[in-house]
Parts: structure tokens; C-alpha cells; sequence
């Protein structure tokens, strides 16, 4: 499908795109995801052995033509597993990653948490760590105290992250990218679809640290529509669109109805309001904004039976 603007693009084809991400992607492809979509409302649902594949279900549905709002109902399906055999796993698989194997890191669980701790030469690194840990099935979350300290580390080491970094990037198809480095400078050859795709293997590679980024060699090859947004410029939602679909999502969370708090939009900034019935009612207000596509933050004013109001920005 070719031409359309966004938000009319058919339910179907939503969901068809979406369907084919999922199956596509190999950390979602073998997890129980559903989808829906109704009016560019994309609902999904499901469950899911671990936080990477829950985060990547939501990353996926971001990059679909068409999706006007996200409600993510997908649970996290973790079997519970003691500590010890967390904490041994986690050391396991940074030991294990190329990666993550030299770096100065620790990881260590309690309750089903993991916290990540040390530091890693680059922000490519740090994120791969990250996920390392998210692919545990058990891990009920995983926080980051990582310090990064930004230095071009040696080229094996810098060509590794950033094919990390390339190959898992949900708005990139990072098969199609070769990846090279020498005296800290970072060659990418072979062919992407669009400017954006090609800015975006760049910033991808950027986050290795490098000295340079050489992009000469990846060149431009137009390919057919796919349904997604991956060859599409990044346009900016206009205020009014944000608040009736983030209106919209709402109606389609059983979690929010019948609690309809109150919205206003400014510069892509959510505002929330309004008093929850419950705890759950105002953390999936929350959610549903954060998911929305196009949003820049969210302040958050929603009480619960006398709750300070909560805020935080992208």
C-alpha cells in the first residue's frame, strides 16, 4: 500500500504489518503476541517469557503505518526462579556476550530484580548488557546504575557493538547493513531503503563511541512500501490528533473505563488529570501515554486516593 495518510490506513493491514513484525523478529517470533487494531488503535495482548520480547513487541507496534494510539496488554509470564540461579545466569551471559565480556560489570538479583552495576566503555554497550538481562526468563526487571564512559574502545570491540546495535534495531533492518572498523573509525557498506534508514544505522553506530562514521559506502536502494515507517520521514503529530487518539486509547483499555481522566496536549507534551478509581486505572493512563506515538513527555497530574501526582519527561 502506497499514498495513504496517516490514520486511515485499514485495520487490517495494521494488524497484518503488525502480525508480520512479530513473526519476523527473533525475539517476538516465538512468543504468544495477538493484535488488534480498531480505528488506528493498536491493542496488544498475549504473554511473554521475558522483558526483551516485551519491550520489542512495543517497539514493533511503534513502527507500524498507520497506529494512531498503543495499548499494550501483553503480561509478563515469568516463571519464578530463585535468586542464586538468576544471579548465575545474568554473570553467564555478560560473560558470554563479546560484547559485554570485558567490560567492568555486575549484576546482581534480588527478588526477581536485577541490578546492573559497573562501567562499559560505550552506550552501545551498556544497551546490549541491558538486554542481556531482559532475555532471562524469571527477571521481573532490570535496573540500570551502569556508568558509561564514552571512549572509542579497540576495533574489534567497536565493530561488534555497533553490529549489536544495527542488527537489533527494530527501525532498521540491520541484515541488509556490513559493518567495519579501523583505527576507531567505523565503516558501514551496503544498502538501505531511505535517508532515514541510512541516519539511522549511523546513529547506531555512533553509539559505539567511535572516533568517526564513514557512510559513504551504504548506499540508497528505494524498496517497496513494507507497511511500516522505517522509509517514512519522521513527521511531527499535531496536538489535537495526540489528544483524540490518546481519547481513543483510553476507550479501548479496559483498565482506564470507565475512568476517563482529562487531557490536554501542548507541543506534543501530555498533560493528565483527574481522580483514578484505583492504583491500576492511573499506571495504565500513564502507559497509554507514554505509548503514544509521537508524544515528546508526559506530566502526569491523575490522583489516587490522595497520591502525590507523578511527572517525568523523555
Amino acid at each position: 500500500m502506497t499514498g495513504y495518510p496517516a490514520g486511515v490506513v485499514p485495520d487490517a493491514w495494521i494488524v497484518t504489518v503488525t502480525e508480520r513484525e512479530l513473526k519476523d523478529d527473533p525475539v517476538t517470533r516465538t512468543e504468544a503476541i495477538g493484535a488488534t487494531s480498531d480505528h488506528g488503535v493498536l491493542v496488544l495482548t498475549g504473554s511473554v517469557t521475558t522483558l526483551l520480547a516485551a519491550q520489542r513487541a512495543l517497539d514493533i507496534a511503534h513502527l507500524v503505518r498507520g497506529v494512531r494510539a498503543i495499548v499494550d496488554r501483553i503480561d509478563l509470564a515469568a516463571v519464578p526462579r530463585p535468586d542464586n540461579d538468576l544471579d548465575l545466569e545474568a554473570g553467564t551471559a555478560l560473560r558470554r556476550d563479546p560484547v559485554t565480556a570485558r567490560q567492568r560489570l555486575q549484576a546482581h538479583v534480588e527478588h526477581g530484580a536485577a541490578l546492573l552495576t559497573g562501567e562499559v566503555e560505550s552506550p552501545a554497550i551498556r544497551t546490549a548488557a541491558l538486554e542481556d538481562l531482559q532475555a532471562i526468563p524469571g527477571l521481573v526487571s532490570v535496573l540500570d546504575d551502569v556508568v558509561v564512559q564514552n571512549v572509542t574502545g579497540p576495533d574489534a570491540l567497536v565493530a561488534a557493538a555497533v553490529r549489536r546495535s544495527v542488527s537489533v534495531d527494530p527501525w532498521l533492518d540491520g541484515s541488509r547493513v556490513r559493518v567495519d572498523a579501523r583505527r576507531g573509525v567505523v565503516r558501514l557498506e551496503g544498502w538501505v531503503t531511505s535517508p532515514q534508514e541510512r541516519a539511522r544505522a549511523e546513529a547506531d553506530a555512533r553509539t559505539a563511541s567511535p572516533a568517526a562514521v564513514d557512510v559513504q559506502a551504504l548506499q540508497l536502494v528505494p524498496f517497496a512500501d513494507d507497511g511500516t515507517l522505517r522509509g517514512s520521514p519522521r513527521t511531527p503529530r499535531s496536538d489535537g490528533d495526540l489528544e483524540q487518539s490518546l481519547l481513543d486509547a483510553f476507550l479501548h483499555d479496559g483498565r482506564v473505563t470507565p475512568f476517563v481522566p482529562r487531557v490536554y496536549v501542548q507541543g506534543g507534551v501530555v498533560v493528565l488529570s483527574g481522580v483514578a478509581p484505583n492504583d491500576a486505572a492511573a499506571r495504565a493512563v500513564d502507559d497509554d501515554a507514554w505509548n503514544l506515538p509521537g508524544v515528546r513527555a508526559v506530566r502526569n497530574f491523575v490522583r489516587v486516593r490522595g497520591a502525590t501526582p507523578s511527572s517525568r519527561a523523555t
